[in-house]
């Protein structure tokens, strides 16, 4: 059995790969539409998406949908194949996959930040800007809050990895005092 996971990459490649650059905007904008709605009328959402609905209501509903919030005719077509193949679950996975293979055409890197509180938006931008600056990448950063930090900041890019969180620093701090304490006996 194929995980969701790997579904999910399919589906994106196949639905990146039948449209235009022109609009993978139009796209990712389309996306967010339907996880609005979704967010907004979870009960409906999980409603539509039980294979106890009938593909054929399912399809129903999602045309029209797509009409009312003007999506794009690709991204309509696309719902409709998801419906019909009763992938509907698989909609915000691909939807994450695909923005993931639209920043990889537009060479747009990932990046990573937790921290133990939340930031201002404009902070998160500030801080993409210098990387783009310090590395001549564009950046794309997804900020965390992990409370479990106490302080500080982890940022993680490909395999690179920087952690100047105070949970950390108190974890290297409390293993040289333990280290020192036994070595010296």
């Amino acid at each position: 059995m194929v995980s969701s996971s790997v579904l999910a990459k399919r589906y994106a490649r196949a639905f990146f790969l039948a449209t235009t650059q022109e609009v993978f905007q139009q796209h990712i904008d389309d996306f967010r539409k339907i996880h609005q709605l979704a967010n907004a009328h979870p009960p409906l959402w999980k409603t539509l998406g039980s294979p106890c609905l009938p593909p054929q209501q399912q399809q129903f509903f999602f045309r029209h949908v797509g009409q009312s919030l003007n999506l794009h005719q690709l991204t309509q077509n696309f719902l409709q194949v998801l419906v019909g193949c009763q992938r509907l679950c698989l909609l915000f996975l691909v939807e994450k996959e695909f923005c993931a293979l639209v920043d990889t055409h537009h060479n747009i890197q990932e990046g990573q930040l937790e921290t133990a509180f939340s930031l201002p938006k404009q902070t998160i931008e500030d801080f993409a800007i210098f990387l783009q600056e310090t590395t001549g990448e564009l950046f794309r950063i997804t900020h965390h809050v992990k409370p479990c930090l106490v302080g500080g900041a982890v940022f993680s890019w490909k395999c690179f990895m920087a952690d100047g969180s105070l949970s950390s620093q108190l974890r290297h701090l409390k293993k040289a005092l333990y280290d020192q304490a036994f070595s010296s006996h």
